[in-house]
């Protein structure tokens, strides 16, 4: 038996990935006999079968363990073995929290029973380490979440926190679970960071003096990380200051990790890892302006912006032939990191100023693909391939080959309808669709499943196609959902048919709980829309055909007919210009598009934006006015009104922040009319007279 372990530890050790994968399916099969579900199960009787499956499990472990360390699994290579990972998890479920073995013990004596118990220790803790090395794999961890795993190692972690042996593989276990979107969503569910929480807290209180620093370190860490990929962008404002220490250790983290020549932080986490939290969380421009501006980082000092510290990351580990699999997952999730960044105005000429930079951006638009590569990447739906996050970079830069065409409609006969969507939603668009098509028979959807060959409807090169197709369109259907917001390449179409097209949008709200926020609550603030999720199906599409059908002209039916929408004051609202030469032009002319651009340009709440329905910029002075006049009144007012509608305070740094920006309102008022009096203009003079 020995010799056989050293020759299969010789072999596994020689990088072979195809070996190593097929020694695991090999030994996978073995555990998932009969005999071996029943020796997990505690049904053998006989103690000399019990003593001899042990050592077996023993040796199968060992040996699936080490191959699946050093190996490449795909994601169908436990399809068969459900029953298997069940008996698993229900067999450590029985033991972890144990202080004697489980089965018959009455004839045993002392000694036996505590030989008994130390083995089924072992044999939980090597269980774990099987585990902890198969949820690495995050293409496994769709399955791990069927079969209730999430569940399982948190209840693990609250019975385990007397057995130290058990520390080292259940927190980072939880982690790896994190980083696959469903994971992180079945986490969430079982309200892990509670757990997590506890689990630290226990642990270090009972063995703090008998751990070691680095120990600590890790713990700390894995529990920040999986915090982070458990978070959704409308939680982070609610504990700012336990936000703001995790993304400080990330970005701190992350810097560290860039100077190493491995690409790992002293406790060899590497960058990918960091990165992929990231890019999740880039979603939300306050975590983007929060990271590029205000993280402490205390131990890592950058010599130069974090905007360039991130494009030359890029630069430095973009290479033309991957073989690498972090590699790969750092060049996607940098890609994707600078296209969210790439959405602010504000970093786009720092960005544009990167000559190297744009040539590595144009360079890989141009002549990557990676469809491939992408595919084995693709555990978080925030996670877009290198080649579209290259266009959506040109494109936010104004360096994309796309034709930015002025406002087009239709030279159809038939009126042409876009529906942006994302793919998570694709299930209701189809349905939406499938009822639509019969009841507006003359108007002509385009949506890319119905007007791109299936087999490239993911494709890379879809962002022309769907770019000419807004172009023509006469107006935009919007699936507003939480996928929505989290897709950039949905902010890409949004931003394409709103501030570049003027196209008329209208929002369709599909899900009870979800309120747009964010970069979407402001572009679609004021639009009315039509609530699915408030009304049958077949009601709310009834509404949307009606306004599709009550005219052969497009334009003036839908400006008609969304006049029958109950409008709704907490949805926020579009913005029609993608420049802040909008809002340079006099306060007094401001059209409700221009306050929407002030409100955004100036950073304030989606949430404190809802509580007000300026129509119209002299509407805005008039405020800005009585809240100079009346502050104290106000401020109590708008507190009062945003807890009464958010169930939430108010901070203190919104506020202050909306009203330095009415004062620099009435300061940049009053500085026009004292212009305009040393120097009138007739038709002022006329119409003050």
């Amino acid at each position: 038996m020995q010799s056989l372990l050293e020759i299969v530890e010789f072999e596994l050790y020689s990088n072979e990935l195809l070996f190593n994968r097929e020694t695991f399916i090999t030994y996978l099969e073995l555990f998932n006999s009969s005999l071996m579900i029943e020796y997990l199960k505690d049904q053998l009787d006989n103690e000399q079968l019990v003593e001899l499956c042990g050592k077996v499990i023993w040796i199968i472990i060992l040996i699936t363990t080490e191959a699946s360390r050093l190996s490449s699994l795909e994601k169908n290579d436990l399809k068969n073995s459900t029953v298997l990972f069940e008996s698993i998890m229900n067999h450590i479920t029985t033991h972890i929290g144990k202080e004697n073995a489980s089965f018959q013990t009455q004839s045993l004596n002392v000694t036996s029973l505590e030989l008994i118990t130390k083995v089924k220790e072992y044999e939980t803790n090597k269980l774990l380490g099987l585990l902890w090395n198969l949820v690495d794999k995050t293409v496994l961890i769709p399955f791990f979440v069927d079969i209730g795993y999430p569940k399982a190692f948190l209840q693990w972690m609250a019975m385990s926190t007397s057995k130290r042996k058990y520390t080292r593989s259940l927190m980072p276990s939880v982690y790896n679970i994190a980083r696959h979107y469903q994971g992180a969503q079945a986490l969430r569910d079982q309200k892990a960071g509670d757990h997590l929480a506890m689990y630290k807290k226990q642990v270090i209180e009972k063995y703090g003096n008998k751990i070691d620093a680095t120990v600590t370190a890790k713990i700390n860490l894995y529990q920040s990380m999986t915090t982070a990929l458990m978070l959704e962008p409308e939680e982070i404002k609610k504990d700012e200051k336990t936000t703001n220490n995790i993304l400080d250790t990330i970005l701190d983290l992350t810097i560290e990790a860039s100077q190493s020549a491995t690409l790992r932080t002293n406790t060899l986490l590497h960058i990918s890892e960091l990165l992929v939290v990231l890019t999740k969380i880039f979603v939300n421009d306050d975590v983007v302006d929060y990271i590029l501006k205000y993280a402490q980082v205390k131990n890592h000092i950058l010599s130069q912006s974090r905007v360039q510290f991130f494009c030359d990351l890029l630069i430095r580990t973009k290479i033309d032939n991957q073989n690498n699999s972090l590699l790969q997952l750092t060049c996607i999730t940098l890609f994707n990191i600078l296209w969210s960044i790439s959405f602010n105005d504000k970093y786009q000429t720092e960005m544009k100023q990167n000559e190297l930079f744009v040539s590595a951006i144009k360079t890989t638009a141009e002549n990557e693909n990676n469809d491939e590569l992408f595919a084995q990447n693709s555990f978080q739906k925030h996670l877009s391939s290198i080649k579209k996050a290259a266009d959506g970079i040109l494109f936010n830069l104004n360096l994309e080959t796309v034709s930015k065409l002025p406002t087009t409609h239709s030279t159809n006969a038939n009126p042409s309808i876009f529906i942006s969507y994302s793919h998570g939603d694709k299930v209701f668009c189809k349905n939406l669709i499938d009822v639509l098509q019969p009841s507006s028979k003359q108007t002509h959807f385009w949506v890319d499943f119905l007007n791109i060959n299936s087999a490239v409807v993911h494709s890379d090169d879809l962002w022309e196609q769907i770019a000419e197709a807004i172009e023509k369109a006469d107006a935009i259907i919007l699936i507003i959902s939480k996928n929505y917001y989290d897709s950039k390449s949905c902010r890409q179409e949004l931003s394409y048919a709103k501030d570049m097209q003027k196209k008329r949008i209208i929002p369709i709200y599909m899900q009870k709980e979800y309120k747009p926020t964010g970069w979407l609550g402001i572009r679609i603030a004021g639009l009315a829309y039509i609530d699915f999720s408030k009304k049958a199906f077949d009601i709310a599409v009834k509404e949307l055909s009606e306004i599709l059908n009550k005219s052969t002209e497009i334009i003036p039916k839908l400006q008609q007919a969304l006049t029958l929408v109950d409008s709704d004051p907490k949805h926020t609202t579009s913005i029609d210009s993608n420049s802040s030469i909008a809002l340079e032009k006099p306060t007094t002319t401001w059209t409700l598009d221009d306050i929407n651009l002030w409100f955004e340009k100036n950073r304030i709440s989606t949430e404190l934006r809802m509580l007000f329905d300026f129509q119209d910029g002299a509407e805005l002075l008039t405020y800005a006015s009585d809240l100079k006049s009346n502050l104290e009144r106000e401020e109590k007012n708008t507190r009062l009104h945003f807890e009464k509608k958010h169930n939430e305070p108010l901070s203190t740094l919104q506020f202050n922040r909306f009203k330095r920006a009415l004062y620099h309102l009435i300061d940049v008022q009053n500085l026009a009319q004292k212009n305009d009096l040393s120097n009138p203009p007739i038709s002022l003079i006329c119409s003050m007279m």
